[in-house]
């Protein structure tokens, strides 16, 4: 597809479907529009909106460039080739269907700066093992995480534990409808609004782990098709620990390591590296 300096609008989805497009070349004196290096990925002039990622990209990985701000809407759809996916430092929306379908990716870190997870996000993503949502995230779409297995009978939707940032208020309907994997969720203080069916046919969660009093999570809307939430051991006051780093950086003789401290007072050291080298320097 080429689209010349005079195309001022494209609208959603205009092309959906087109399974073996592999390259969109833009005009270079077109204002509104733009491409990457290799014309598989479409985006606004500034590149502050992912548009689309084609199908037919052969990356197997990608990493999101800190100019975005928003993946639009069906940006990665069933984008089969993807296992991962870096969710750059500056994107606030994931917009609806975004990366629905992609069926290999399987595993998700959500940073703090995405505060918005759109409709059916990652809807059908049935390898996703993990997802880890930073703190900015407010609100979960409906279907955002779910799976239907009337279009994949011989899968299972592989996500088996669940922690949800501390900003997020409302998890919206279905959003993990059919994870059967998943035994254990746990739930932030934040969390105001679960629902109708957010967790419905999660038949296998054990534990919930919440971050607030008993009297506080009784005061969570908690709409009809959630018995598995509801029936699960709930325990209160649980402690997410949240570790601030210190690098101590080697020297000619001495490992260099990295202490994780949270403000509980837990602390842990990793992250070794071998004396004689340099953390994040680069050498004369």
């Amino acid at each position: 597809v080429n689209i010349p300096s005079s195309v001022t609008t494209i609208g959603q989805d205009a092309f959906s479907s087109c399974e073996n497009l592999t390259t969109i070349i833009v005009d270079s004196e077109n204002p509104y529009y733009s491409t990457d290096v290799y014309n598989s990925i479409l985006f606004n002039k500034d590149k502050t909106s992912l548009i689309l990622f084609l199908r037919k990209n052969p990356q197997t990985s990608y990493n999101i460039p800190d100019t975005v701000t928003t993946i639009c809407d069906s940006a990665f759809e069933v984008c089969e080739n993807l296992t991962s996916i870096t969710i750059g430092k500056n994107v606030e929306v994931i917009g609806n269907d975004a990366f629905n379908c992609c069926t290999n990716l399987t595993s998700l870190i959500i940073p703090d700066n995405v505060k918005t997870i759109g409709d059916y996000a990652f809807y059908n993503c049935f390898n996703l093992e993990s997802v880890k949502f930073g703190n900015g995230v407010t609100s979960i779409g409906k279907n955002a995480f779910s799976f239907n297995d009337y279009f994949y009978p011989d899968e299972e939707l592989q996500l088996k534990e669940l922690e949800l940032g501390d900003s997020v208020t409302i998890i919206d309907e279905f959003a993990f409808c059919n994870s059967e994997s998943l035994t254990s969720v746990i739930i932030p203080v934040s969390v105001k609004m679960i629902e109708w069916g957010a967790f419905s046919d999660c038949v296998n969660i054990k534990d919930v782990y919440y971050c607030g009093t008993e009297e506080e999570w009784n005061t969570i809307s908690i709409d009809v098709c959630n018995n598995p939430l509801i029936n699960a051991t709930i325990h209160y006051n649980y402690h997410v620990h949240k570790y601030n780093s210190i690098v101590t950086e080697p020297t000619c003789t001495e490992q260099g390591y990295t202490t994780y401290t949270c403000e509980c007072g837990d602390s842990y050291v990793g992250d070794y590296v071998d004396a004689g080298q340099t953390i994040g320097k680069v050498g004369s």
